[in-house]
């Protein structure tokens, strides 16, 4: 069966396989070979659909890009974030971070789990505060 000049033809030849039956039929029947209407409707509203999906997907990975979220506690009546921290390869209960304390950011320090101090940019040993960013990073880290 073909489908000519948007109608529903019957093929007197079976044997013949899709493509050369459709020369046969363009050929014989002096018509032009096309597609039935719904099939086309079918056709575009998959690919529209397709397209759509696609174009979605791509728009929410550009606006979901990761961020830097900073880990934020209420900890001895202070708020502090740790906004950026890098834990030492080779020393791995020390850390390197930038916190801010009740809104206010301190400068980048090193934190020593083991003995308890932070080291200052400068090179000064200051030991920890009770309720400090550098108990709050070994309490949270150090599990």
């Amino acid at each position: 069966m073909c489908y000519v000049d948007e109608k529903w033809v019957e093929n007197p030849v079976h044997e013949i396989s899709s493509s050369r039956t459709q020369h046969f039929c363009t050929a014989a029947l002096g018509g032009v070979v096309s597609t039935p209407p719904s099939v086309v409707i079918i056709a575009e509203f998959l690919v529209r659909r397709f397209f759509s999906v696609v174009c979605l997907t791509i728009a929410i990975w550009i606006v979901a890009l990761p961020t830097n979220a900073a880990t934020c506690r209420k900890y001895f009546d202070r708020d502090i974030c740790i906004l950026d921290i890098k834990r030492s390869a080779k020393y791995y209960w020390e850390y390197r971070a930038v916190v801010s304390i009740d809104s206010q950011r301190q400068p980048l320090q090193k934190y020593d789990c083991r003995h308890q101090v932070r080291i200052q940019h400068n090179g000064k040993v200051v030991p920890f505060e009770k309720g400090g960013a550098g108990e709050l990073i070994c309490k949270l880290l150090d599990r």
